[in-house]
């Protein structure tokens, strides 16, 4: 299981930041992955009050529930060419699983762009002298396009090796990083919503 930590207040979420922490607590970075995103639903925010968000990604358009944001594997899957024009309306999509969730909440309404994010990935690992891995981190890096960028941290403890995971979460708090009990992504998307729209299903 994952734990999450977001960054001390006055640290500016950039990769040096997060570079500087890896190296301060003896982590290695290993993989780094850049994504781009575009989020969509209807004019009337239908997706959302579903508690879903599907989201365009390269070769792909995926559907997740809102509390999962990110996490694999997605509610639904479609695959896409990256260059692909997709039709507005959804009952004129490609068969599948996602047409099937989409075609009953967004009822004949378009399927317009909401946010443009680029996400960043960035894997690292602790291991001990003999080089066995025993703690894998990953930092992350969102931003979306006219709001700050957002910087956390996710630390996963491998089998048998709990006790190393937790003094690493230690030596994060330590450093300013506060626990949280969600990955911030879902309510940075949410931000760029209005605060209220009507019921999806009247």
């Amino acid at each position: 299981m994952a734990i999450c930590f977001n960054p001390p207040p006055d640290l500016p979420p950039t990769r040096r930041s997060l570079l500087s922490l890896l190296s301060g607590i003896d982590c290695r970075a290993t993989v780094r992955r850049v994504e781009s995103w575009t989020t969509f639903d209807t004019p009337d925010h239908r997706l959302a009050q579903a508690g879903l968000i599907l989201v365009r990604r390269e070769g792909e358009v995926v559907i997740w529930s809102a509390d999962q944001l990110g996490i694999d594997p997605p509610l639904a899957r479609l695959s896409v060419e990256a260059e692909a024009d997709l039709p507005r309306r959804a009952e004129a999509w490609p068969p599948g699983a996602v047409r099937d969730l989409l075609v009953p909440l967004a009822r004949q309404r378009a399927l317009l762009p909401q946010d443009s994010l680029t996400l960043e990935w960035q894997s690292a690992e602790r291991r001990d002298e003999q080089g066995k891995i025993l703690v894998m981190v990953t930092g992350h890096i969102a931003t979306v396009e006219g709001r700050d960028p957002r910087l956390w941290l996710t630390i996963s403890a491998l089998r048998g090796y709990q006790t190393e995971a937790r003094n690493l979460q230690h030596s994060v708090g330590l450093r300013g990083w506060a626990f949280s009990d969600r990955e911030p992504l879902a309510e940075l998307l949410a931000a760029g919503r209005p605060p209220t729209a009507p019921p999806w299903f009247t």
